[in-house]
């Protein structure tokens, strides 16, 4: 079976042992495993297992390469300004 594990970014915390964790203890049961992670930023913590796929999908230069995406990282900009925390996750 493919199983997909998606996180945020591998730097050293929690989530991302769990995540790490995940993966090795799928890999173990013979299973196909890809760590996904959303953030270009150093990879502090890494999975044990070697057959375990790391993938890098970056999202903040995704969403800002399209045109919408652009338009509402200003506006997100702009309302941060006036309102504080309201400044969306990228």
């Amino acid at each position: 079976m493919n199983i997909a594990v998606v996180v945020n970014s591998l730097k050293i915390g929690g989530m991302e042992r769990a995540a790490c964790n995940l993966s090795d203890a799928f890999s173990k049961e013979e299973h196909a495993v890809h760590l996904i992670y959303l953030k270009n930023c150093k990879v502090e913590v890494k999975p044990s297992d070697s057959r375990i796929f790391l993938h890098l999908f970056n999202l903040r230069r995704t969403v800002l390469f399209s045109g919408i995406g652009c338009i509402w990282f200003i506006i997100c900009k702009l309302l941060n300004i006036i309102l504080r925390k309201t400044f969306t996750v990228l």
